[in-house]
């Protein structure tokens, strides 16, 4: 992106002071389509410092595998990472990880029906350092991986989040699965697509490895062929006047082609590697009267991959990852105030199956192939969570001229963290020739061995929501602490409304945010132990400061005749974030944890939305415009990398870790988002549309390496707009039996850009963004 270019966005967001968000009024009939950004009572205790994404517009929002990070794109100031997210692996349906305000995608903290389920166990695979052949495979910031249809709806706190929240750098999001609503109601729907009904880009020297599909090591890296089904189901029902359950179960499958070895003597077949989520979950609700209400929720997550080596004959893997958990909240009104109590239980699991412990890796002198026979063993790593939660709100009281709203609360969590392997693993390495083996080497690769650790979290938290005159103010603090890192952190928070005009509001902020500091480390120190990688320095542990960020904000709503203008500024400073520095000491590697170098990152976001549906003939129609630039320093180099490294890029001498924040490879630096909604309540038909114009993703190459410096050229791979539709066509049958028939088509036009280069260098291919791609669905709801 040119300077100009940027100059231009800035002022063009700049001049709307930068605000939180828009809020748009509420629905003013059934047939109104869902604004995207939702109205908030006056006083709210967390005005203007969130944005809600409800049940109706996760049904009109065209979205690939209808995970709740897929819906999030919709919202300013969050990106999804573009390095997970290609054509070439389409057949995909693991959530993609997310970053809010330039924050690392491990500090989003994530919550379900206001329990903590951030998954903390390695997410971004950073800490195991290349062993996981032997230890289950990485898996997702989020401990649960469910369908959105089964959400009530989603929110995302990007900035002034209120004191009762904590956990994260960048921000919070915040799911709630169905409640009872007091009548019956029944929904089902299946979903497909195929790689058929998709169009996907490949350059010339990757056709004939695209065409042959050979798993890199256990990775689907080539997905020409595959298939996806999805099924859903929600069922809500009166069990007595008072006592009322809502049930949901969803199956994700995809059946992914690739080629596998079948025998000694090289003959192939495509096999498929698969993907399965499945997603259960019962929520109970009793309000025996209006003054309390015991909700009792159970929920399930089962994800699976099944996979195989492209040479390995005989030694399937299954990689999962399971969640399951339980909340248990008592609602009583007491003493001028509303308390919330606030109990939950959950357990994350990764495992890896194998076939066998015993690995078998054989170079054939006779036909000239490598294959391998047996495998690496079982294992499976383990996070347990009790969560216990006291949240008191008082009513509404006069002091003065103004009125209060009083909210304290206290938080403890205590998370377990455990290691098993069941068997020692070994690696024998032959030579065949004639069909007659002889040993070369035995190796062994891991000892069996269990290892645990753990740690525990409290916190406590006050704020008051004044209401003065025109004026709305909450100061707030929350006061953290963790046996781990043994760190007493303090959290100011703090956030004014200034009703300047009858339709002007200007808002300011100041807060902190404490994040993440993953005890899990000490764990993977343990398990590194057992494959005899001795690199890791823990003592350095003991120093470490927990990560935080400091947020200033800036912003005015402005509504004038049928558009609500939102605009808003925001700075953060992102300090001592954890991450792994590797040294030679005597020759030998160590990495050893610091608090890393600060960064800031400045964010800018605009939003128009029109307040009441457009009437045109028999259609309603509403539109929404957001836009958000997000400049940012921070630098995300390998731990075996120089960040001091002198280099030069374009011809100018800087550091590498420069270099990186220079490039800021692979993430927009703006986006804009176009929403375009159509109702035709006669004929019972939806047409949804959002159109998304990216900034240029950056990269850069080695063009030339000398003894005293290495030389790289950046590269600009463009724009990208993506224009996403869907159609859905409703009838009423009988009563309130309907059933609908919905087509989906993402990138109507087929624009793909390049994200990266892969392959060698004598054999370099682009890899690119997914191309068209249809979607059909039908369901029936009642």
């Amino acid at each position: 992106m040119t300077h100009t270019n940027k100059t231009m966005l800035a002022a063009v967001i700049s001049s709307f002071f930068a605000s939180f968000y828009v809020h748009a009024e509420k629905n003013l009939s059934k047939e109104s389509v869902t604004i995207t950004v939702k109205a908030e009572e006056e006083g709210s205790a967390d005005v203007l410092s969130k944005q809600t994404i409800g049940a109706n517009e996760i049904k009109d929002t065209p979205a690939n595998n209808g995970n709740l990070n897929d819906y999030l794109q919709t919202v300013p100031s969050v990106r999804v990472d573009n390095s997970v997210q290609n054509g070439h692996n389409n057949g995909e349906i693991k959530p993609l990880p997310i970053s809010i305000n330039g924050a690392p995608s491990e500090q989003t903290a994530y919550m379900i029906d206001g329990v903590n389920v951030n998954n903390d166990i390695d997410p971004t695979s950073s800490l195991f350092d290349g062993i996981m052949g032997v230890n289950p495979n990485k898996s997702a910031e989020q401990a649960y991986f469910f369908d959105a249809n089964m959400l009530a709806g989603i929110t995302v706190y990007n900035n002034n989040v209120p004191a009762n929240l904590g956990g994260f750098t960048g921000g919070a999001v915040v799911a709630k699965t169905r409640q009872y609503s007091g009548e019956n109601h029944f929904s089902t729907s299946y979903r497909t697509t195929r790689s058929g009904w998709s169009s996907l880009r490949v350059d010339e020297n990757a056709k004939q490895a695209m065409d042959k599909a050979i798993p890199n090591g256990f990775n689907a890296e080539f997905q020409p062929v595959y298939k996806k089904d999805f099924f859903n189901m929600v069922a809500e029902y009166g069990l007595t006047d008072d006592v009322g359950v809502v049930l949901g179960f969803s199956r994700r499958d995809s059946n992914i082609q690739q080629t596998r070895m079948l025998n000694l003597e090289g003959e192939t077949d495509k096999r498929n590697h698969t993907r399965r989520s499945d997603n259960i979950f019962a929520n109970f609700n009793w309000t025996p009267d209006v003054d309390q209400t015991l909700e009792i929720g159970l929920r399930y997550s089962d994800y699976r991959e099944g996979k195989f080596y492209a040479t390995n004959i005989d030694g399937n893997v299954s990689d999962t990852h399971q969640a399951y958990g339980s909340t248990v909240r008592w609602i009583k009104n007491v003493n001028n105030g509303t308390l919330t109590t606030t109990a939950a239980y959950d357990k994350f699991t990764d495992k890896r199956d194998s076939n066998s412990a015993q690995a078998e890796v054989i170079n054939d002198f006779g036909s000239g192939l490598d294959f391998e026979l047996g495998g690496y063993g079982d294992s499976q790593l383990t996070q347990k969570n009790i969560h216990l939660n006291l949240d008191y709100a008082m009513d509404s009281m006069t002091l003065g001229n103004s009125q209060h709203v009083f909210n304290l609360g206290a938080d403890y969590r205590r998370t377990q963290y455990e290691f098993n392997r069941d068997q020692d693993v070994t690696s024998a390495i032959y030579t065949m020739f004639d069909g007659s083996k002889t040993p070369l080497v035995d190796i062994l690769v891991a000892r069996e061995g269990q290892i645990n650790t753990e740690h525990q979290d409290y916190a406590i938290y006050t704020q008051d929501t004044v209401k003065w005159g025109d004026f709305t103010i909450r100061p707030g603090v929350r006061i953290e602490r963790d046996n781990y890192l043994n760190n007493t952190n303090i959290a100011p928070r703090f956030m004014v409304n200034w009703q300047a005009l009858p339709q002007t509001k200007v808002n300011f902020g100041l807060n902190r945010y404490y994040g993440r500091s993953f005890a899990v480390m000490k764990l993977s120190g343990e398990i590194l132990k057992l494959s005899d990688d001795y690199i890791r320095d823990y003592n350095s542990i003991e120093n470490l400061k927990t990560p935080y960020s400091n947020e200033l904000s800036f912003g005015v709503n402005q509504g004038w005749s049928n558009w609500l203008i939102s605009a808003n500024y925001t700075f953060r400073n992102y300090k001592q974030r954890i991450v792994v520095k590797r040294n030679e000491i005597g020759g030998k590697k160590n990495d050893s944890f610091i608090n890393g170098d600060d960064f800031n990152a400045h964010i800018y976001t605009l939003q128009i939305s029109n307040k009441t549906p457009w009437v045109l003939g028999a259609t309603e129609w509403n539109t929404t415009l957001g836009a958000d630039w997000l400049n940012t320093g921070r630098a995300n180099l390998d731990r075996a990398l120089d960040a001091d490294e002198m280099v030069s890029l374009d011809g100018k001498l800087m550091t590498r870790a420069q270099m990186e924040k220079e490039v800021n490879s692979n993430e927009e630096e703006w986006t804009i988002r176009l929403g375009l909604d159509m109702k035709m309540p006669q004929y019972n038909i939806t047409w949804s549309n959002k159109v998304y114009v990216k900034a240029p993703i950056h990269s850069y190459i080695e063009t030339n390496n000398t003894e005293q410096l290495t030389l790289y050229k950046s590269i600009d791979f463009g724009t990208h707009v993506q224009w996403d539709t869907r159609i859905r066509w409703q009838p009423q049958l009988l009563g309130s039996h309907q059933i609908y028939f919905q087509a989906e088509l993402l990138n109507v036009l087929n624009q793909v850009r390049k994200l990266e280069t892969g392959g060698y260098s004598s054999n370099e291919y682009g890899i690119y963004t997914p191309g068209r791609q249809l979607w059909l669905e039908v369901g029936y709801e009642f």
